[in-house]
């Protein structure tokens, strides 16, 4: 019977966008990622050069890799957390076949293991394995030494999965885990916690000799099963059942003119708090806001910028907030394709509809740019350049972020937890929104060559507030384009993929 799950789950992914679609689309993307593969591998063998010439030092590759593992295991978490999907099961499907609960789910965690993040670890592991790790340490102790480096590899794998199933199911989790994470930083920016000098207990000589395997030969067991215990009692939350999506607080028929877009935007204010790909791309934004926000306030980051190169304050704050916009903001109208029919049928105007969208794109801007005004106490030319950033997300990115999600037209679940989610994604559409978003950007770089970076400013400034004040004519010509297209999308939002 495993046998066969197994084999549905090797069919499921075959059938999958990444193998159905056209032959010269696959064949790029296998050689992009065959490309991406070979390069990583390389990376590895020249890792340790390229560490000893950034930090002038001339430190055994051993020593080096000791110093910076848990930075990568740390940095790794973050990005599993975001982008890599929980194991999933159709349950019901299987819920009256002669099996063992407790092997389906172990079957599910096991075959989890398989997956890109676990492949670009060991990549990066094992070509430093052989080129210095073997000679240096012997087969016995490096056969030692390369065995508790998968074992903490697969520790950050179900740690990952363990993490995000305890924030579905419990609500004081989340909140738990962030305060930890932010009593973490405050001590490694006060000096209290030294992350390389636990980095360098853990893996440097203890490593070499083989004392902490048995860590990391308990720790991913604990944490696949405390995974595997997890699923077993959700079972008996969604067994049977179906949870009713949240209905609309206020009537739209009740609402005034100039109130109805205020209820669209709450409501889809409670869509995005209410489901999990929707809340995932909010907290991923505020997470990379205040990535950026630590980064910059570290000393060798904060000197770096001030003295060579201050621009690079800029891609801090842009390109958290322009997370925001690509991963969001593509998807504008296609968050509703599941009862996107119901709400045309309302008595609600376009024009209303489209300014209920760009509210919702403007308000978590203001939020995550008070966020990042604490830049300004190292220097005044920051509350400039961020207000300058504000202006330019409020006005032109909006009026671009709302023009390509208007010509989505691909259904989307929102309740799939992972950003890496291709389904609702159209090529054409984040290439429409992703080159505006670059030229923007670049549109300073000509100011700077030219020694002005503040006149730079004023221009996003002027132009933002150009936008801003002009936003009744942008939100008619918004509405006319929604109009012609609106019932393609409805043709669209029917179909499943």
């Amino acid at each position: 019977m495993l046998r066969e799950i197994h084999q549905h789950r090797f069919k499921s992914f075959l059938r999958s966008p990444s193998f159905t679609g056209d032959l010269v689309t696959r064949i790029f993307m296998g050689l992009g990622v065959l490309q991406l593969l070979v390069l990583w591998g390389l990376f590895s063998f020249f890792l340790p050069n390229i560490l000893n010439v950034v930090l002038a030092s001339h430190v055994s590759p051993e020593q080096l890799f000791g110093r910076f593992f848990l930075f990568y295991l740390m940095l790794d978490l973050v990005v599993r957390f975001f982008f890599q999907s929980m194991p999933a099961l159709n349950y019901p499907h299987y819920a009256l076949l002669p099996i063992n609960k407790r092997k389906l789910f172990s079957s599910l965690l096991l075959s989890s293991a398989l997956n890109v993040f676990n492949l670009a670890g060991l990549l990066l592991v094992l070509p430093f394995w052989l080129w210095y790790i073997v000679p240096e340490l012997g087969a016995g102790s490096s056969a030692v030494w390369i065995l508790t480096v998968i074992g903490a590899i697969l520790t950050n794998h179900f740690l990952c999965i363990w993490i995000k199933g305890r924030i579905y199911s419990d609500r004081a989790f989340l909140p738990a885990l962030i305060v930890a994470v932010v009593i973490l930083m405050v001590l490694v920016s006060l000096e209290v916690l030294s992350l390389t000098a636990v980095s360098s207990f853990l893996f440097g000589q203890n490593l070499n000799d083989g004392y902490i395997l048995p860590l990391f030969a308990v720790l991913p067991v604990l944490f696949y099963f405390l995974s595997r215990n997890d699923m077993l009692n959700s079972i008996y939350e969604i067994k049977g059942s179906i949870h009713p999506v949240k209905a609309i607080r206020t009537s739209l028929f009740s609402q005034t003119r100039g109130s109805i877009f205020l209820t669209l935007f709450e409501q889809e204010l409670l869509l995005i708090l209410s489901n999990k790909r929707t809340r995932k791309v909010l907290i991923g934004t505020a997470f990379f806001v205040l990535a950026s926000f630590y980064m910059f306030n570290m000393q060798v980051n904060q000197e770096f910028m001030v003295k060579e190169f201050p621009a690079l304050v800029l891609f801090f704050l842009y390109m958290p907030l322009g997370f925001w916009f690509i991963s969001y903001g593509q998807f504008l109208t296609a968050w509703e394709s599941s009862y996107f029919d119901g709400l045309v049928s309302l008595p609600i105007s376009t024009e209303d509809y489209i300014k209920a969208k760009w509210l919702i794109l403007a308000v978590p801007v203001t939020l995550f740019s008070l966020l990042a005004l604490p830049l300004a106490a190292f220097k005044w030319s920051y509350l400039l350049e961020l207000i300058a950033i504000w202006l330019l997300f409020c006005g032109p990115m909006s009026l671009i972020a709302i023009a390509a999600g208007i010509y989505n037209k691909k259904r989307l679940n929102i309740n799939k937890a992972s950003l890496m989610e291709s389904e609702g994604s159209l090529g054409i559409q984040i290439i429409f929104l992703l080159l505006p978003f670059l030229l923007l950007f670049a549109s300073i770089i000509p100011f700077g060559l030219l020694g002005s970076q503040l006149a730079g400013l004023l221009f996003w400034m002027t132009l933002g507030i150009s936008i801003i004040i002009t936003h009744s004519y942008w939100i008619r010509k918004l509405s006319a384009m929604l109009n012609r297209y609106k019932y393609k999308k409805l043709d669209g939002y029917r179909k499943t993929e």
